[in-house]
């Protein structure tokens, strides 16, 4: 929906292709074990979700969903007139980028909300009989990951949530370093949308962390993972 390429698993080891093998090595050294089946990963794009993702994946030896994925699905399998907020953009990208910041807010809420219809049932069947998987995307909410049921089926407390926030000029750079162009005007729908994710998983007992310092990322999230 925002232009976003898939990355190669040696670009998602960091936003910028760069990790510490060193930092690694430490988290390899923190407890795998978990008390969560699905692990839910939020954040605007570019803050580093797929870096993460992918570490903690490795870390607990589970499986790694991309909803990106998701979105492509939904996008090729719906039509405008069924969920308008999932065609926003493609079907009229000038219309997107003269919209106000606070409605572009508002459509990525929107297809939070379908994301969130789509996710239910795969969720559902996950609890019930699936392996122990991260998902990892850009419209993952904080509502969703806070429900008590996924299509019927209790979480029963195994479904936990992680939101990552960064700030705009990083956002930027990050964009920059990955696909090669500044893109403020994105970056910095990213980082609005994600101060309201950052506020909205607070208010509902998620976790919520800065991106940054990178190096110490992975160790963060472990640590609060197992705290809370």
């Amino acid at each position: 929906m925002f232009g976003l390429r898939m990355r190669s698993p040696e670009e998602a080891c960091h936003p910028t292709g760069r990790v510490s093998s060193q930092r690694l090595l430490s988290a390899r050294r923190m407890s795998t074990s978990r008390d969560w089946h699905i692990l839910l990963i939020g954040g605007g794009a570019g803050v580093g979700k797929s870096t993460l993702a992918l570490q903690l994946a490795r870390h607990f030896g589970v499986g790694l969903t991309e909803v990106d994925d998701f979105q492509q699905v939904l996008e090729y399998m719906t039509t405008p007139e069924q969920y308008p907020a999932v065609h926003a953009f493609r079907q009229d990208p000038e219309r997107w980028l003269a919209m106000s910041d606070a409605r572009k807010l508002d459509a990525i809420r929107a297809y939070c909300d379908v994301m969130s219809e789509a996710l239910d049932p795969v969720l559902s069947n996950h609890l019930f009989d699936g392996i122990p998987s991260i998902y990892n995307g850009d419209f993952i909410s904080p509502c969703f990951a806070a429900r008590e049921s996924y299509n019927g089926r209790p979480s029963e407390g195994r479904v936990r949530a992680l939101f990552l926030y960064d700030d705009a000029a990083q956002i930027d750079r990050n964009f920059q370093s990955r696909e090669g162009s500044p893109q403020p005007d994105r970056a910095r729908i990213s980082a609005l949308y994600s101060a309201w994710l950052r506020q909205e998983a607070t208010r509902l007992g998620h976790i919520a962390l800065p991106a940054r310092p990178w190096k110490t990322l992975l160790e963060r999230a472990l640590a609060a993972l197992s705290r809370a």
